[in-house]
């Protein structure tokens, strides 16, 4: 979901001076990032010579092979500079902690997993498989609540816009996909970087502009982990 149209920034931000340097105070926001196919693919291959992650469950006899989005730790780690972080996902906690422990162990202030998602609402979203189940409420995260400034603040970048919860914030991130020939090529999370920092830059009024559009409409993907 990326807006198409000429943007008037409004700068909240306030430049001081301060030990002899310009510091910028951004418009921070509650970044709330998915895991699968958002800044991971998973395959079933066991050992992948080119995966960053591999994991074993023997009590399933199930077998990963994890690969990282590119540039997903650079922009993680510079996206916390000036934003809180989450993390959202519908996978297990024991299969996300691994995973997080390699790709970003300190990036996320929560981290919230299946059992917190939500009955999806059939009557927000259509045209959808039946196989789509749930949400992820953004109110769950303890930082956010039923706080409507901070949920005004808050914005879930996912692969799926079915995830999205009435008209709270979202960005949809194109499925990241390492079985695609041109997989090393993707550049879907500085595209969401750059949005997510005019945010920062234009405040409330440019964040609320950016990010009011509805969702786009990627195909939904499920996950068993």
């Amino acid at each position: 979901m990326w807006a198409r149209r000429a943007t008037r920034a409004v700068f909240t931000g306030i430049p001081v001076l301060a030990a002899g340097k310009l510091v910028f105070f951004p418009y921070r926001l509650h970044l709330v990032f998915d895991l699968d196919a958002t800044l991971i693919d998973t395959t079933r291959e066991r050992n992948a010579a080119s995966a960053d992650v591999h994991l074993d469950f023997d009590n399933r006899s199930s077998h990963y092979s994890v690969y990282f989005r590119p540039y997903a730790k650079f922009i993680l780690y510079t996206l916390k500079q000036t934003n809180r972080m989450y993390m959202f996902t519908a996978a297990t906690r024991d299969y996300t902690d691994r995973i997080l422990d390699k790709l970003a162990p300190d990036a996320f202030e929560e981290i919230l997993y299946r059992e917190a998602t939500t009955r999806f609402s059939r009557q927000l979203h259509h045209r959808v498989p039946r196989s789509t189940k749930y949400s992820k409420d953004l109110r769950r995260l303890k930082a956010i609540g039923d706080s409507g400034e901070e949920l005004s603040r808050a914005v879930l970048i996912d692969d799926k816009a079915t995830n999205q919860v009435a008209d709270q914030h979202i960005i949809v991130a194109h499925p990241y996909d390492i079985a695609a020939g041109d997989a090393w090529r993707d550049v879907e999370l500085l595209k969401i970087a750059a949005i997510i920092t005019l945010c920062n830059i234009g405040g409330a009024e440019v964040t609320q502009y950016l990010l009011r559009s509805p969702p786009g409409t990627h195909a939904a993907r499920s996950t068993d982990h």
